[in-house]
């Protein structure tokens, strides 16, 4: 593990000076079960209130789980010893509830099981007709010819060449215009 130096632990705390001298930080944190949200109250006075399911580490937290919160000695995180989670402040008022990756996973969960009306309609006739349509898969094959014309030609099968010259499947290739011959004397 790296050391420290004396400087670099000096500029550290220099630094969370100007944040917290800049920036809101917590003074103490406890679980209401009454509106089932973790409550941050902020140096500035103000009251910050997270849905525990939103948060990652701390989302599937027992309302005991929850009773027992640590707010660190600069104010910028909040520990939940009985679940082993931590918060970050500065990111809980952006709105970051946790990491990329689990933020992400939880939209996704959420997106994939939103249900409409329009959307068990479009399943139902779907079913019907046997399904979700499928897409065809396209081979493209290009050739060369004597004028330095490309020429595209479109098969059904397996797509099995496709650079960046070539334009995506489906699209219309130009094509050079023809020059007319002359009469053969």
């Amino acid at each position: 593990m790296a050391h420290i130096t004396e400087q670099e632990l000096l500029a550290a705390e220099e630094r969370m000076r100007e944040r917290q001298a800049s920036a809101p930080y917590a003074v103490s944190a406890y679980y209401d079960q009454r509106t089932s949200r973790v409550i941050v109250v902020l140096n500035s006075g103000m009251e910050l209130g997270i849905p525990p399911h939103l948060a990652e580490g701390i989302s599937d937290a027992s309302e005991d789980d929850l009773s027992v919160i640590e707010v660190s000695p600069s104010g910028m995180g909040l520990h939940f010893p009985n679940v082993d989670a931590d918060l970050y402040v500065p990111g809980l008022l952006e709105g970051l509830m946790g990491s990329k990756s689990w933020m992400a996973r939880e939209l996704g969960a959420k997106g994939g099981a939103v249900t409409s009306p329009a959307k068990a309609a479009a399943a139902r006739d779907n079913g019907k007709l046997g399904g979700r349509p499928r897409v065809p898969e396209v081979r493209v094959i290009t050739t060369t010819l004597k004028r330095g014309v490309k020429v595209r030609v479109e098969h059904p099968g397996k797509m099995v060449a496709r650079g960046p010259s070539m334009p995506k499947p489906g699209t219309i290739t130009p094509q050079a215009p023809k020059k007319p011959r002359k009469p053969v004397a």
